[in-house]
């Protein structure tokens, strides 16, 4: 069985691009560089048995990398087990037992009318700065919220007020903290994708990158890449660059300082 002609490589490696969605755009310039590649023996000719291996060489730049982390939306992180949860509302364990001694063993308010005003205040509060929350989000009013919640349970339990005054504060700056820290783990993380991913990356210049010619070759990590620049002038073999952004399949790069 005889090789496949020129003509067969390229369909393959045409049909294969639109296969595993490269950019239409994109194709018209892999094809380019796949000519050049042949033309220099490094192309599918050379391992003619799998001309997609090349293929995807070239494609694979155009291919978006996934994300640092997986993002978990609000609402995929409440189906979690309540064993998975423990990390984000951990910290409340610890203030529900401190609320549960303080009640039982907690020194108690002589005076039972105060006991009773500030029972109804601090449930006041706390359902007030609860409706704030629903109504402007950030997790800004729901700390305070749930230390009123819980000065209001001590309240009740005949606790005297300073107690009730310390619990509030505490469990307040530790609700802040806990939940400033859970709002900022379920932000998505943003990060470079696509050929986006090369801008400001070093690259060394392998092919004199002549602008007008529209030649030039750089060498960005592991891979071989076509280079033009806006320069304005020729930038010679050896030269460090960086890339400033990618137009179609070649870097556009300039002299680093």
């Amino acid at each position: 069985m005889g090789r496949p002609s020129t003509i067969d490589i390229m369909a393959a490696c045409e049909s294969y691009w639109r296969s595993t969605n490269v950019p239409e755009e994109v194709i018209p310039e892999l094809r380019t560089q796949l000519v050049e590649r042949m033309q220099r023996g490094r192309g599918p000719r050379a391992n003619a048995r799998d001309p997609r291996r090349v293929a995807e060489a070239l494609a694979s730049r155009h291919r978006v990398p996934p994300p640092p982390t997986p993002f978990e939306s609000p609402a995929t992180r409440a189906n979690r087990g309540w064993f998975d949860l423990l990390p984000a509302y951990g910290w409340l364990a610890p203030i529900l037992v401190a609320t549960g001694l303080l009640m039982l063993f907690g020194p108690k308010e002589a005076i039972v009318d105060d006991t009773e005003l500030w029972r109804w205040l601090w449930l006041g509060i706390a359902v007030v700065l609860g409706i704030g929350e629903m109504v402007t989000s950030g997790f800004f009013m729901l700390p305070f919220a749930i230390g009123a919640g819980i000065a209001a349970l001590l309240a009740w339990a005949g606790v005297s007020l300073p107690i009730q005054l310390v619990a509030f504060i505490v469990t307040s700056v530790v609700a802040l903290l806990g939940l400033r820290r859970f709002a900022w783990s379920d932000r998505e993380p943003s990060y470079p994708v696509g050929s986006k991913r090369f801008v400001n990356a070093s690259a060394v210049v392998l092919d004199t990158i002549d602008p007008i010619a529209g030649q030039g070759r750089v060498r960005l990590g592991s891979e071989t890449w076509g280079a033009t620049t806006d320069t304005g002038s020729n930038i010679p073999p050896g030269t460090q660059v960086r890339v400033v952004e990618v137009r179609g399949t070649r870097l556009v790069v300039e002299p680093r300082p």
